[in-house]
């Protein structure tokens, strides 16, 4: 039989310690004595069994539709998961393609026995993983307790000495590193200097930062050092705990660690661990006193009001911002700073670009040929999501079909006392969300279908919205001509010869003043306009 090898480690220990290798080797040793032939390998390092969307597992259930192979060999079924309903999800995807499951450790699933042992396995796989989790929690939380440090770097101006056979990590102040801090948060407390003149005086002086790839300050690593306790002698175990993050600043098909955010515990929580102090009290309560009146009355908090806030763009791909009520400039010097800005376009004229903008658009609202055409445009692309209807809405249906499969096998594992009662009802809590967020897809790609078929945008709606227009443009206050930019401008690319104004068209039945200065923001079709 030709087959496919799929091995997986969880931490980079376990790639220096060749573990993958050791899995293959085994692997392949009993499986080719029994006359299989291996034709590819499939290998996810560093990824966690809990983590179901890996590389080179994803590839493997893709190949598993084409014949390039017959069979899976891997060591263990917790390689391919220590979660049991991902087991069972993967196990049921392959037995479909009609691909066979070999491991070392227990014999292939061939009837309803094997693959409850499989199923079985697989829950203990996750009670081990779970079990070696909590260990390892409960040791830190126990050496915190007696005053261990349990950190893997130590702060800039101190020197890490790990754990040894006689001695606990601890931490030491590296002198160089200390007076640097010494420096910082006496120019903070006792001068009075901002942030920004601090990285001026370190830079001149040739003091770097630790870690840097442009060798050079940045504000957020001396604000850091602010809010940083240990400086007085006071380090904190458990002051925050991970979660998922609500924005990820990144979105990622294949994320290692699920918990890339951090939120504060309450402060009774926390674990008070004494270090060598650099700082006084006295002067840390100083810094932070000064950096809140510097905050307060910091020129960047003078507000002049600018029409297109936050719409400008530089050619470099930088943000503009506005200076002093006058012009918008570059931000990339913000940025980049103190390293010299590569960018060399000038400031914009901050109320002859308003000016221009805000008379291009108006004009532009009241082309009626322009409003027909879009609406035209986005009703037929509501046709074609129509017509596609019941491609998208099948598979969301067979997805809802293999839940319920899957809610019958959980029900019977629980009547076999395979579950105990919260892990069936946390189980049972998964699917029905799964199963709620099915049925809200079906929903709005039904409501999305329909929608061509209950709007109508007759040529008489237009000339009425326009003679509204008109009217209520002439009329409009600073704060309503930024609500209607906002709206129909998504960004304004501007030089000191010319402004490329991109945005759309929203669509709406309009007959009242107020649905002009409340318009819905529905995309029709991306465009620019040149001014």
């Amino acid at each position: 039989m030709r087959l496919a090898f799929y091995g997986r480690v969880s931490t980079q220990r376990q790639e220096k310690e060749e573990t993958i290798e050791n899995q293959l080797l085994v692997v392949k040793e009993k499986f080719e004595k029994e006359g299989h032939v291996f034709v590819k390998d499939y290998i996810d390092e560093n990824w966690s069994g809990m983590v179901l969307e890996r590389p080179d597992l994803d590839q493997l259930r893709l190949d598993a539709a084409s014949d390039l192979w017959e069979g899976i060999a891997m060591y263990d079924t917790d390689r391919l998961s220590r979660k049991y309903m991902h087991l069972c999800i993967l196990q049921e995807e392959f037995e479909k393609a009609g691909k066979q499951l070999l491991f070392v450790t227990i014999k292939t699933p061939e009837n309803d026995e094997d693959r409850l042992m499989f199923g079985i396995k697989g829950l203990f796989s996750e009670y081990e993983r779970y079990k070696i989790s909590e260990r390892f929690r409960l040791g830190k939380l126990r050496k915190a307790r007696s005053g261990q440090l349990i950190i893997s770097h130590a702060p800039f101006g101190y020197r890490l000495f790990k754990k040894t056979d006689k001695e606990h990590t601890r931490i030491e102040i590296e002198p160089y590193e200390a007076e640097v801090i010494k420096m910082i948060f006496t120019w903070l407390g006792e001068e009075g200097c901002s942030i920004r003149e601090v990285i001026r005086r370190l830079t001149d002086k040739g003091i770097q930062p630790r870690k840097s790839m442009r060798k050079v300050w940045a504000t957020s690593t001396i604000n850091n050092f602010i809010h940083n306790e240990t400086y007085m002698g006071t380090a904190y175990f458990g002051k925050s705990k991970a979660i998922e993050p609500k924005n990820p600043l990144k979105i990622e098909k294949y994320k290692r660690i699920k918990k890339t955010s951090r939120v504060l515990r309450p402060k009774e929580d926390w674990i008070l661990i004494k270090v060598p102090t650099i700082i006084t009290e006295e002067l840390y309560n100083k810094v932070r006193a000064r950096m809140e009146v510097n905050s307060k009355f910091a020129p960047k908090n003078k507000k002049h009001e600018y029409l297109l806030t936050s719409l400008v763009a530089c050619p470099c791909g930088y943000n503009r911002v506005g200076e002093q009520g006058r012009y918008y400039r570059c931000s990339q010097r913000i940025y980049t700073f103190p390293v010299k800005q590569s960018c060399t376009e000038g400031g914009v004229d901050s109320s002859m670009l308003d000016s221009m903008v805000w008379q291009e658009i108006s004009q532009l609202l009241l082309q009626k040929d322009l409003i027909l055409d879009y609406y035209n445009r986005w009703t037929d692309s509501l046709n074609a999501k129509h017509n596609t209807y019941e491609s998208q809405v099948k598979p969301l249906e067979r997805g809802l079909d293999s839940l319920e499969r899957e809610s019958a096998r959980y029900v019977k594992a629980f009547g076999a006392g395979l579950l105990d009662f919260q892990q069936f009802q946390e189980l049972k809590v998964e699917l029905d969300n799964k199963r709620l967020l099915l049925q809200a897809q079906i929903s709005v790609k039904k409501s999305s279908a329909d929608e061509a078929k209950r709007t109508h945008l007759t040529e008489g709606m237009v000339d009425t919205y326009c003679q509204f227009a008109s009217a209520a443009l002439n009329g409009l206050s600073f704060q309503q001509k930024q609500e209607i930019l906002r709206t129909v401008v998504e960004k304004v690319t501007a030089t000191q010869k010319e402004a490329i104004i991109y945005g759309y068209i929203p669509v709406k039945k309009l007959n009242t003043k107020e649905d002009i200065l409340n318009v819905e923001q529905r995309p029709i079709h991306r465009n620019h306009w040149i001014a």
